[in-house]
């Protein structure tokens, strides 16, 4: 979860609007969160006033290996950002997105196994609820309580 209103950019293969690409063609996600870049500039002056690899971790209470990891990177291409990792494809395409979506604000009492069904789609609930949060659609959660002998269906909207 994102601290102080900032915010998290998709890992992303392709160059958008939230990654960089340099001159070896190499694109990093633009990292949001300043810390990590902090440190990792403290990583490059310290070397560069003669302090070693070794006292850098010490000093700054991290691993050798991610010192050397930032030094490397930083005589590679000069560049402080994360690269951008590929993650496993999308299950669903656009138009079943888009389905989904629609089913569910349809019938706002469906859930995602419901929605799977109708669609015919061969994906777990879980894609389903996946791809109705990144739509910004709350499933509406049953309830089942018992007043006065009698059940009632209550759904809860957030």
């Amino acid at each position: 979860m994102p601290k102080d209103g900032q915010v998290r950019r998709k890992k992303t293969q392709s160059k958008d609007e939230g990654s960089v690409a340099d001159s070896t063609g190499h694109i990093y996600i633009m990292d949001l969160r300043p810390a990590k870049i902090a440190q990792r500039s403290r990583i490059i002056r310290m070397s560069e006033r003669g302090f070693s690899p070794m006292d850098i971790a010490r000093r700054l209470g991290i691993s050798r290996h991610t010192v050397y990891t930032w030094l490397n990177r930083w005589e590679e291409d000069r560049n402080l950002y994360d690269r951008a990792r590929s993650g496993a494809p999308k299950k669903t395409s656009a138009e079943q997105d888009e389905s989904i979506k629609e089913a569910a604000v349809t019938n706002p009492s469906t859930n995602a196994m419901k929605i799977r069904e109708k669609l015919n789609l061969k994906v777990t609930p879980r894609t389903v609820r996946n791809r109705l949060h990144a739509a910004g659609i709350q499933p509406t959660l049953v309830v089942k309580e018992r007043l006065k002998g009698k059940t009632r269906l209550q759904s809860s909207e957030h």
